[in-house]
């Protein structure tokens, strides 16, 4: 049997001119089979980035997929860097604003955005879900250096997840 060898030169050019363009072009959507090796060309391509952050978020199937990459990016950042972002959780609990300041409180992020995406249909949790990414890309536009954010395996992405992603997420990126 004859397999085709994967030609990756073009998505690596095109992810290096991402890294050093001045343009405001910062998306890079590879497509193809499966098996073909993008997770391997994603992996390569944030290995030769150096100097620059980046988050390769594995898409799990099933769960709550939203609360976990909104959890990596915050864990990776740093929550002291995203204070817009914290106030908007607290808000959303309905909790008291100091504790967007509290330790304690913060290490349990993973559980206060889960709780997020809990609360009422589906058009109230994007609407939640929104207000947090508007809050995250405004912490994100303080930020030095980008942030370089590599989603691997899409095909798993939850119909929520696909919405808020298309719909909220890339219009900020």
């Amino acid at each position: 049997m004859i397999k085709p060898l994967a030609n990756y030169t073009i998505p690596q050019t095109l992810f290096r001119q991402l890294l050093t363009s001045e343009a405001n072009s910062n998306i890079l959507l590879l497509q193809g089979e499966s098996g073909c090796g993008k997770s391997r060309l994603i992996e390569h391509c944030l290995g030769t980035a150096s100097g620059v952050p980046s988050l390769l978020f594995q898409l799990p199937s099933g769960g709550e997929t939203i609360a976990s990459l909104l959890m990596a990016l915050g864990s990776k950042c740093g929550w002291e860097k995203l204070p817009r972002f914290v106030e908007t959780a607290v808000t959303l609990l309905e909790h008291p604003l100091e504790k967007a300041t509290d330790h304690v409180w913060l290490q349990g992020m993973h559980r206060h955005l889960r709780d997020v995406g809990r609360i009422g249909d589906i058009d109230s949790r994007l609407s939640r879900y929104q207000l947090l990414t508007d809050a995250w890309f405004a912490d994100a536009n303080q930020f030095d250096t980008p942030l370089l954010l590599a989603v691997d395996g899409y095909e798993n992405a939850s119909t929520l997840f696909d919405q808020w992603f298309c719909d909220d997420f890339f219009c900020q990126a």
